[in-house]
């Protein structure tokens, strides 16, 4: 199976290509409806195996496609930024807080306490930079 897949947010307009900057854009395998972008603004976006989520201008997630374990049922919040895993998502809170939902099987869900100025989601890993510079991860290890 195919699993190729991208979405990205409209930054400039494109004469009548585009209606408006910050509206999301996705290609590739449909699955599950990811690629079926809800209207509005957005300042991020992030796209797992079957599942997006992004951050809406005010902050808040909103995530579409599959949801089999719950990696498209976001806390509510303000965020400033998002990464969407294989079956898992993470998300910054306005006080660099890690919130993390979907699969924990190998422990990409469960962060570390800190405070974190930006993060990554893989396939069954996350990352993020703490306030002094350093990169901090937890999950998967076998690779």
């Amino acid at each position: 199976m195919n699993y190729v897949k991208s979405c990205l947010i409209i930054t400039m307009l494109l004469g009548a290509l585009y209606s408006q900057s910050g509206s999301i854009v996705c290609w590739g395998k449909n699955y599950y409806g990811m690629y079926n972008p809800p209207e509005g603004t957005f300042t991020d976006v992030s796209a797992g195996i079957f599942h997006t989520c992004a951050l809406d201008e005010s902050g808040n997630i909103l995530c579409w496609g599959g949801d089999q374990l719950g990696q498209s049922s976001p806390p509510e919040g303000t965020f400033t930024d998002i990464a969407a895993g294989y079956y898992h998502t993470c998300a910054l809170n306005e006080s660099g807080d890690i919130v993390c939902w979907g699969d924990d099987n190998y422990g990409q869900s469960s962060p570390p306490e800190g405070t974190f100025t930006d993060i990554a989601a893989g396939f069954r890993h996350t990352c993020a930079v703490n306030e002094s510079g350093n990169i901090v991860c937890w999950g998967d290890d076998n690779y």
